[in-house]
């Protein structure tokens, strides 16, 4: 996969959930700047080895940036191997198992106050979902609220786009009628999602 972390390298169980909006999606996507940050990383590696010639009076300094030198070669061999194709790279590690991914609103829309205009947070929803599908082969079961703002009102979208839950912000939970009895430390259950998926 395209990121591989110390515990997937020694077999540890577990799985990260990441969210890749259509926006931040589309620029992963976009060849052009797939090109400049391949050649920004490249100079940036040619720069920590330069600062180890230019630190080799200092062994501490020298040490710290041959360890930035060396992981910045491994994130371009990486970068290389992968042809710059990140998404390609998140939808493996989702295929392996490694990785959740979601998504968010298709322009990181505050979706609260589209609520008195369903056509367009209709097609917020459905345009983030129809991109995620483009490129993971999948649709997204979870959504990231932009700026994790939430509305009762919402609900029935969400489920209508397919989304089975989604990320708020934690005083959503705190600030609930009725509050939840665990708090922070439980998924919660709105009415909406509950009809839709239990």
């Amino acid at each position: 996969v395209l990121f591989r972390s110390g515990w997937t390298r020694d077999g540890i169980p577990g799985r990260l959930t990441l969210s890749v909006s259509p926006t931040l999606g589309s620029m992963l996507g976009d060849p052009l700047l797939r090109d400049r940050f391949g050649r920004h990383l490249r100079r940036v590696a040619e720069l920590a080895e330069l600062e180890e010639i230019r630190a080799h009076l200092e062994p501490a300094r020298r040490r710290a940036i041959a360890w930035h030198r060396d992981w910045l070669r491994q994130q371009t061999m990486i970068w290389e191997r992968w042809e710059g194709q990140v998404l390609r790279g998140f939808a493996a590690a989702a295929d392996a198992g490694h990785l959740e991914l979601i998504t968010c609103s298709a322009t990181h829309a505050l979706l609260p106050l589209l609520r008195r205009q369903p056509r367009r947070l209709r097609r917020q929803l459905h345009a983030a979902a129809e991109f995620h599908e483009s490129w993971t082969g999948r649709r997204p079961e979870g959504f990231w609220m932009p700026e994790c703002a939430w509305h009762p009102d919402l609900d029935p979208y969400l489920v209508e786009a397919g989304f089975r839950w989604s990320i708020v912000e934690s005083h959503g939970l705190l600030r609930a009628d009725p509050r939840p009895r665990q708090g922070l430390l439980a998924p919660v259950l709105t009415p909406e999602i509950g009809r839709a998926h239990v």
